[in-house]
């Protein structure tokens, strides 16, 4: 199946502004793979293919497509498209067993991490959906697209862990 430049409609409500919007599929960033592992961000079908295809983990990086059949960024650098979550894509939407599958958090995090970079990398997989903190130098990888809601629930968790931290009770 063609993958990488197949055009499909958002069907997800987790990006503000693109639902029933046309988007083009860039690459796909593979669930539980090394981030900056060559076959994160696969970017080729038949990468894809040898991989085993798109799951419902995977995320999809994708630019709107406008009505004259530009994508929605200047030039081909994407740092202007998002990632949604393959399932929140007409042509995956196939791959979801359920609506809580859109919402499962991949991979888990540590039940208690000790470090201040580890509480901040938990806090991003579980509320904003960044599953990783490093800088990659690539647009679609270092730029997310994050709704209010969760940057506060992020806010709140990373207070509620000073505060643990402290032993303060407040």
């Amino acid at each position: 199946m063609k993958v990488v430049g197949l055009t499909t409609t958002y069907v997800g409500h987790t990006i503000p502004g693109y639902h029933g919007k046309r988007v083009r599929i860039l690459a796909v960033m593979r669930a539980g793979t090394d981030p900056d592992g060559d076959e994160h961000y696969v970017t080729s079908d038949a990468t894809l293919a040898r991989l085993g295809g798109v799951t419902k983990h995977d995320r999809v990086d994708v630019a709107e497509l406008r009505a004259n059949g530009t994508l929605s960024f200047v030039s081909f650098v994407s740092f202007v498209s998002c990632d949604p979550l393959a399932t929140e894509l007409e042509c995956f939407a196939s791959l979801s067993d359920s609506v809580e599958d859109k919402l499962e958090l991949v991979p888990t995090e540590p039940a208690r991490p000790h470090t201040t970079d580890a509480i901040f990398a938990t806090i991003a997989r579980k509320h904003l959906r960044i599953m990783t903190l490093q800088v990659r130098h690539r647009g679609s990888l270092d730029f997310h697209v994050v709704s209010v809601w969760a940057v506060l629930d992020a806010l709140e968790a990373a207070y509620r862990a000073g505060i643990d931290a402290t032993g303060a009770d407040r």
